[in-house]
Order: structure tokens, then sequence, then C-alpha cells
């Protein structure tokens, strides 16, 4: 006779998963690389030149992504704080 799955999401032919990034750690995705010549990619060149990345331990990657971020979400809120007190657009 066959085998019962435990759940109906069980299924003797899965596709394997994919290997971690690093042994050990969950599964994220391999380093990016923004377009050459972009704002995050040279701010990333940038941040490895100077290995701003070594304080925190973070790649340079992830942290030209956050600061790019900070950056458009100051952007956001200045544009906000302008149409609440009615000053005229300059972005």
């Amino acid at each position: 006779m066959g085998r019962i799955p435990n759940s109906k999401y069980e299924n003797d032919n899965q596709p394997e998963q994919p290997e971690p990034h690093k042994k050990g750690m969950i599964n994220i995705a391999p380093p990016f690389s923004p377009p050459q010549g972009s704002f995050q990619h040279e701010l990333m060149n940038l941040l490895n030149h100077y290995s701003i990345e070594n304080g925190s331990n973070t790649p340079d990657f992830i942290l030209a992504e956050y600061l790019r971020c900070c950056l458009d979400s100051f952007d956001m809120v200045t544009r906000r704080r302008d149409e609440w007190y009615g000053f005229p657009s300059t972005i």
C-alpha cells in the first residue's frame, strides 16, 4: 500500500529548497548590485571605499539601499509638510 501524507501540503515530489546564502543563516537573497552608475551604486562604492560597513558589520549594498530609502522618506515627508503649510512645491 502507498504512503499516506501527513498533511495536504506534503508531497514526495517537492522541489529542493534553495541553499542559504551563508551556512547556518536563514535564506536570504544573494548580494545585489544596483545598476552601474546609479546613485545607489556610487553610494555603495563610497561606503565600501571608506569601509563604513565595518562599524555595523552590514554589507555595503544593504547600507546603500537603507540610506537611499531614508532619502526617499525624507523627500516624501518634506513634500507632505509643505502641503500641510500650503507652501509651493519645489520638488
